[in-house]
């Protein structure tokens, strides 16, 4: 078994993946996203010279993150996951990142405990959409919004993911929202193009920000096409928004993991919707 660095023409492979999953949300901008940001993070491993499985890592300053972790299902059982995961650690530990979190699926948690992972919180998913109209304080996101957006996300989250928020409102204008009262942003919702579905997060509630209102805002331009977001558990009040949505329904939890130093990297009860699984 070899693991080495994806190449672009790779990227297909990668997407391939996550759609034999049924990751409807992890299409190829997203890896196209990845290797852009960080081309060494985007491993693929070879068995006998057949692409058998991917991962990807993803630093910020302090912080790292791990997503992606699939085996064909030819190729499971020889140790490759255990392999790939080792590999995505050792790249984050070589840029000096002492803190690595991701969002380990059920099936998969064994794997990360065992390469030294610990659990923190489940990390919930919820599925669906409401018909509403656009309130007044919600506006389209502008280039201009973020450099404002960018310290206010650094404060709240923790470390600086301002290339993937770029990313997202330049690849999807549409879908990415503010919250603007008297002159002043309170709140801001991101949003993305997955397979039949519309990504929801990061989502930020500011004070005096109103989290119904950007969900409404985002359910209005999607125009029936349903939308996915995630949220931690720990967040009380955005769980208990979500729960209390009837067009919504909660699907299967992952749980939020973490390896290294205890961060309390993205645990801020203003930020209600994480952006990825794989990115924080």
């Amino acid at each position: 078994m070899d693991i080495r660095q994806m190449g672009r023409s790779d990227l297909d492979f990668a997407s391939f993946c996550t759609e034999t999953e049924g990751w409807d949300s992890e299409v190829r901008e997203v890896f196209e996203g990845f290797h852009t940001f960080f081309p060494r993070g985007c491993l693929i491993a070879e068995k006998e010279g057949k692409p058998a499985g991917i991962i990807v890592a993803t630093p910020y300053i302090d912080h790292g993150f791990i997503g992606e972790l699939i085996v064909l299902q030819g190729y499971r059982g020889h140790g490759i996951g255990t392999a790939l995961l080792s590999r995505a650690l050792d790249v984050l530990r070589e840029r000096g990142i002492r803190t690595i979190l991701l969002d380990g699926d059920l099936k998969a948690v064994p794997i990360y405990e065992r390469g030294g992972f610990r659990r923190i919180c489940r990390s919930l998913r919820f599925n669906g959409s409401i018909i509403c109209e656009m309130n007044g304080a919600i506006r389209p996101m502008s280039l201009r919004d973020l450099a404002l957006i960018y310290d206010i996300d650094r404060e709240l989250f923790g470390d600086d993911r301002s290339f993937f928020l770029e990313k997202c409102l330049r690849n999807y204008p549409r879908y990415c929202l503010v919250e603007e009262k008297k002159g002043r942003i309170t709140g801001y919702l991101f949003g993305r193009k997955g397979k039949g579905l519309i990504v929801a997060g990061p989502w930020a509630v500011l004070q005096r920000g109103d989290p119904m209102a950007m969900m409404e805002g985002l359910s209005f331009v999607a125009k029936g096409i349903p939308l996915r977001i995630g949220v931690l558990e720990n967040n009380l009040e955005a769980v208990r928004l979500m729960r209390s949505l009837d067009g919504f329904q909660e699907e299967e939890f992952s749980w939020r993991m973490e390896w290294g130093l205890p961060s309390g990297l993205g645990d801020n009860p203003c930020l209600f919707g994480i952006g990825s699984a794989a990115r924080g």
